[in-house]
């Protein structure tokens, strides 16, 4: 049966059958209107609302003078296309009717283009109110300011004022209430104004992230370098980098230093505690050193008394010339101050052994190189061998530090033999200025005479960690969005503030917060962003030709907002997700799908367009999720009351 007049067509006596959908039937796309049923699936599944419209409820406080609605074309028209959805028994629906009126009335909605499902609901939260508002003579009021009263006494005075103007079924179930301060920058004075919101748009905290690429040296030269990426945010502490090489290396964290090297040199030695600013102040490349072997750094006896060396090699180039270019990366070795001179030239010949091929006449079988032992006696007869056929001339060491010259030293170390200065120690060449835990660099200048393996001993693998150590960064939480939301921000030019005591339109200081909570609370995510950047500590944020594309992790069951809400709950702020709206796709374009719990069942299902399935709510939880819907727990425990009963 239908209610006929000369401008509704309202169906009534409608009952649920045994076959109805309850609400799980798809919604027709009409051709880019995936935004218009993703919002309608969400606000289909606020059930206070939906049972209202269905059972005819609305038509008593149907305001048909409203000019500031659609005098209740709006509101009869998502009526009829919710009895559809709830009594029908079709699998999906077409709605046309609604698209029609939307379009007469929003004009922006009109025709096939792309829209915002945010921007569509806000549309229809405000439609339905002014038709559905209580007040039909809306009296002039004025804003109320605090003026150092007590907030609680302003809040309620200024609800009261609003009450005034407008009283709704989607005022009772979602409008709260912000609280507002403003601060002039000139003469310091504070508005402090309570203002209603029926949708919170909350900033995503992204955490800034950088890339970083690490070159991991290991102390046996036998083991290819390895290139490492990781991505962190900026301000974490490198400590947290040490601790992701080590869990993909097994190697202890403490095993590990940093060393940045810019323009051929190490320039800095970064420490665990520095945060990873440092890394993005000091541009270089940066190194990872594996510190003391337990096998090939044995003779180390006390950690407290070694001294490591950064060696770099280098080839001979003709007499007064520069050095030649840096043919490996550089490997590092460890040894007692109270080691001899010979001992510090057998650990640098024990980095070279792998990948010598021969020395001027001298091959591999003269030397008689046996890679498979590393004993102490083989590396020494090995070494002999090579001193006794090379003449002595092996390399030339050209600096021992990077502020000294090795002039005196350079005779002490280039050309010593088996069998003499076997009584100078490294101590003898250790700089006074010698820091603990700072590698001293060597430079070594081969001769051009010495056949090395060069792309094997400068060869560096890319390194692919295992999926359990792909983790990043801590995950955005929508606690972290209300938090920002939260923080003060200055007021851009175009939307400057009269200060009335300055009588001048004013770049204040503005502060949101959440004072009052609505049974049904929507939470914006603005994704879509300008190209204009705030920020707020370690924070970035800003907001239109962009799309954030961050995954903010967000409770389906306990939202808890009592460290939120500033004002006294009747109710314990505690959530429930119910809906949520979700954008996949770019600016300018992308689908729209959603998810919601069906009232009747407490299934949670996908709603794409014509297309319905069933789904779990561990799957609602992504980085496409754009609009969220959230029923406080009190009115949670009373809708499965009644749809038990």
């Amino acid at each position: 049966m239908c209610i006929r007049d000369r401008t509704y067509r309202i169906s009534e006596d409608l009952n649920f059958r045994a076959n109805s959908r309850y609400g799980r039937s798809g919604l027709q796309n009409l051709g880019n209107t995936c935004f218009m049923n993703s919002s309608l699936q969400c606000l289909s599944a606020v059930w206070e609302l939906t049972s209202h419209f269905i059972t005819n409820k609305f038509l008593s406080e149907l305001n048909r003078e409203n000019v500031l609605g659609t005098r209740g074309h709006l509101a009869c028209t998502y009526a009829e296309l919710l009895k559809r959805l709830y009594f029908g028994t079709d699998s999906y629906v077409s709605p046309w009717d609604f698209k029609k009126v939307i379009g007469k009335f929003a004009p922006q909605f009109d025709g096939y283009s792309q829209q915002d499902s945010q921007e569509l609901l806000s549309y229809l939260l405000d439609g339905l109110h002014e038709d559905l508002n209580r007040v039909h003579k809306k009296p002039i009021v004025e804003t109320i300011e605090s003026n150092n009263r007590p907030d609680h006494e302003v809040a309620i005075e200024s609800w009261t004022n609003h009450m005034k103007r407008n009283n709704s079924i989607i005022l009772d179930l979602m409008y709260g209430q912000y609280k507002s301060t403003l601060i002039c920058p000139k003469c310091n004075r504070v508005s402090i104004t309570f203002d209603p919101f029926n949708m919170v748009s909350l900033p995503i905290a992204t955490v800034e992230q950088t890339a970083y690429y690490i070159y991991f040296i290991f102390r046996d030269s036998r083991k290819t370098p390895i290139k490492m990426e990781f991505t962190l945010p900026s301000f974490a502490p490198l400590k947290e980098l040490h601790t992701l090489i080590a869990e993909a290396l097994g190697i202890p964290d403490s095993n590990i230093t940093f060393n940045l090297m810019q323009k051929s040199r190490f320039d800095s030695y970064p420490k665990p505690l520095d945060d990873m600013k440092y890394l993005k102040n000091h541009p270089a490349l940066l190194f990872a050193m594996e510190n003391l072997h337990p096998a090939l750094d044995a003779d180390v006896t006390d950690p407290a008394d070694a001294v490591n060396f950064m060696i770099n090699f280098r080839q001979f180039t003709l007499r007064g010339s520069a050095p030649g270019a840096r043919f490996s990366f550089p490997r590092s070795i460890f040894i007692s101050r109270k080691a001899t001179l010979r001992q510090l030239h057998l650990k640098v010949f024990a980095l070279l052994r792998p990948y010598l091929k021969y020395y001027g006449e001298m091959t591999q079988d003269d030397v008689d190189i046996n890679l498979k032992s590393d004993s102490y006696e083989t590396i020494a007869k090995e070494f002999e061998a090579l001193l006794l056929n090379s003449n002595k001339k092996i390399y030339k060491v050209l600096q021992i530090s990077r502020s000294r010259k090795a002039r005196d030293e350079e005779d002490a170390l280039a050309y010593v033999a088996v069998d003499e200065k076997e009584d100078q120690y490294v101590d003898l060449i250790i700089p006074q200025d010698y820091e603990k835990g700072i590698p001293l660099e060597l430079e070594l200048c081969f001769a051009s005479s010495l056949q090395i393996e060069y792309l094997k001993l400068n060869k560096c693998n890319d390194f692919d960690r295992p999926e359990k150590l792909r983790r990043t960064h801590k995950t955005c939480t929508i606690y972290d969005c209300i938090e920002l939301f939260a923080q003060n921000e200055k007021l851009e030019k175009d939307n400057s503030w009269y200060c009335n005591k300055c009588k001048d339109h004013m770049q204040a200081t503005k502060k949101m917060e959440l004072y009052k909570a609505p049974p049904i609370l929507i939470l914006h995510l603005k994704r879509f962003r300008t190209s204009r950047v705030s920020s707020i500590g370690n924070y970035f944020f800003s907001h239109g030709n962009q799309k954030i594309t961050a995954l903010v992790d967000f409770p389906t069951t306990g939202l808890d907002l009592s460290n939120h809400i500033l004002g006294r709950c009747d109710q314990p702020p505690i959530y429930d997700l119910f809906a949520v709206s979700n954008h996949y796709g770019g600016m300018g374009g992308g689908h729209y799908t959603a998810y919601a719990m069906n009232f009747k069942d407490k299934l949670w299902y996908e709603f794409d367009d014509s297309h319905v399935s069933k789904t779990s709510p561990d799957n609602v939880v992504t980085a496409a999720a754009y609009v969220l819907f959230y029923r406080r727990r009190d009115y949670t425990e009373l809708l499965s009351r009644q749809t038990q009963a």
